[in-house]
């Protein structure tokens, strides 16, 4: 058994991907994320299958009965639209550092706070980290893909005006 190609290797879930190459069998599994998905269309020289909505790590697998290894054909990077759940604190002052969660994050996504755009300080598929900019006021976060879906926060963040400080 021998993949040549596939593709896509991106798009949301439900998108159709298409194995070619050869030696496919009626007998082989596939599987996506380490879960069991029935091709849509299966041939000798390619498999169509649709990504499922439980895609896992997007790792697509093709095993073969009474083999010990499995084929490792690539991976599908499902892009799916930004889920903004919870920021923290809720509070602070300017330069306060804030945690955005929630899940479907990317590298490339835009963080709005109001019309300000803002520096992601760090970066996870379920985390982002950025900074309340000098002169804010109570405003909303929302989290803007590269394809233009927005997630936007259900209450604002208050600003609060810095703590006193003795210079002298």
């Amino acid at each position: 058994m021998k993949v040549d190609n596939y593709g896509p290797q991106s798009g949301p879930v439900g998108t159709l991907v298409t194995l070619n190459g050869t030696g496919f069998t009626r007998k082989t599994t596939l599987l996506v994320g380490g879960r069991v998905v029935r091709p849509s269309k299966m041939g000798a020289k390619s498999i169509s299958f649709r990504i499922p909505a439980n895609y896992g790590d997007g790792q697509i697998v093709l095993r073969k009965p009474g083999q010990a290894n499995d084929y490792v054909v690539g991976r599908f990077d499902v892009i799916a639209d930004p889920i903004f759940s919870s920021f923290a604190p809720i509070s602070g002052a300017p330069g306060t550092r804030v945690e955005l969660r929630g899940r479907n994050f990317r590298a490339d996504d835009q963080i709005m706070y109001g019309n300000t755009p803002l520096r992601v300080e760090s970066y996870s598929p379920t985390s982002i980290v950025v900074t309340i900019p000098a002169g804010a006021a109570n405003d909303y976060f929302a989290v803007k893909s590269a394809r233009g879906d927005w997630a936007k926060g259900r209450r604002p963040f208050k600003v609060v005006a810095p703590a006193p400080y003795v210079d002298g």
